[in-house]
C-alpha cells in the first residue's frame, strides 16, 4: 500500500503505475475518475475503487471544475490491504525508507511570489516536495496556481507532496522548497 499526492489541473490526467487492485480517494478538492483502460470508475472523497482485474497502470482524471489536489491510497497485488480498525494484519514487503546520500536532497533557498503564478518544474524520480510558507507571509499561497482554488497555505504552513509532476503556486509571499529524489 502506498499514498500518492497529485495536483491535477482542470481537465488534467495523471498516470499512476504499479500492479493496482484498489484505489481509495483519501483527500480531494472534488471528484475524479480512475480510467483502467477497460472502464472509467467515478470516485468521490472517501470512496474505494476495486479494479476487477489487476492492471499495471491507471489514469486519474480530474472531474472537478477547478484544479484538484488529490491524495490516493493505492493497494497493489501482494501488498497490504485496507482493513477495519478491529482487525489485525501482518505487514510484509514494506520498503525501507531513507535518504541514501546528502546529494540526493536538493534544498532550494526560497521562491518569492508577487501576486503571480510560479511553477516548480516536474522532476522524474522525485520522491517528495516539502513546501514551507514563510512566517511573515500575510496572504495565502495557493497550491494549484489559481487564487481561491486548490489548496491554500497560510503563513508557517508545511505540506509534503509525493509528486513528480509540476506544482503551480499562486499568491504573494515566500515559499521554501525542499525536493527529495
Amino acid at each position: 500500500m502506498r499514498v500518492q499526492d497529485f495536483i491535477i489541473p482542470l481537465g488534467g490526467k495523471i498516470p499512476v503505475g504499479g500492479d493496482l487492485k484498489k484505489v481509495k480517494l483519501r483527500k480531494a478538492s472534488g471528484p475524479v475518475f480512475i480510467d483502467t483502460g477497460r472502464e472509467r470508475i467515478p470516485l468521490e472523497l472517501g470512496e474505494l475503487a476495486v479494479i476487477p482485474e489487476t492492471v499495471k497502470s491507471v489514469v486519474v482524471i480530474n472531474d472537478h471544475n477547478a484544479v484538484n489536489v488529490v491524495q490516493l491510497v493505492i493497494m497493489e497485488t501482494g501488498g497490504a490491504d485496507l482493513i477495519s480498525p478491529s482487525s489485525s494484519v501482518a505487514i510484509n514487503n514494506e520498503p525501507v525508507v531513507g535518504v541514501k546520500s546528502g546529494s540526493s536532497i536538493v534544498g532550494l533557498p526560497k521562491m518569492t511570489l508577487t501576486a503571480e503564478v510560479k511553477t516548480i518544474a516536474a522532476a522524474t524520480g522525485r520522491k517528495r516536495v516539502t513546501l514551507l510558507t514563510d512566517a511573515a507571509n500575510t496572504g495565502l499561497i495557493w497550491v494549484g496556481g489559481v487564487e481561491n482554488s486548490g489548496l491554500p497555505l497560510p503563513a508557517s504552513a508545511t505540506i509534503d507532496l509525493d509528486i513528480e509532476g509540476e506544482i503551480p503556486l499562486y499568491g504573494s509571499g515566500v515559499v521554501y522548497v525542499l525536493e527529495v529524489s
